[in-house]
């Protein structure tokens, strides 16, 4: 419920801060999506944004997938290797 009433306070801050669409679409060049693409890995900050998401989400995928045999290997109980109490 906490989370839920947090979310509907941010939406009306998003709305007051979000840039009007007339401005938005104004300063947009039509842009295919090749080029949108070589647009995108010229800036070394979207490749990092990139190798980031990539490294992070590779990582999880891992741990989620062997550390639960990993754990049931050195004898912990199969349930509480894979995170569930009781």
């Amino acid at each position: 419920m906490t989370f839920a009433v947090v979310v509907l306070a941010v939406l009306p801050l998003s709305l007051a801060l979000a840039t009007p669409r007339s401005e938005a679409v104004a300063h947009a060049a039509p842009q295919s999506l090749r080029q949108a693409l070589a647009e995108a890995f010229a800036h070394r900050s979207y490749l990092l944004l990139t190798i980031g998401f990539f490294t992070c989400g590779f990582q999880i995928a891992f741990i989620t997938v062997h550390l639960p045999s990993y754990l049931v290997d050195l004898g912990v109980p199969p349930r509480s290797a894979a995170g569930q109490s009781g």
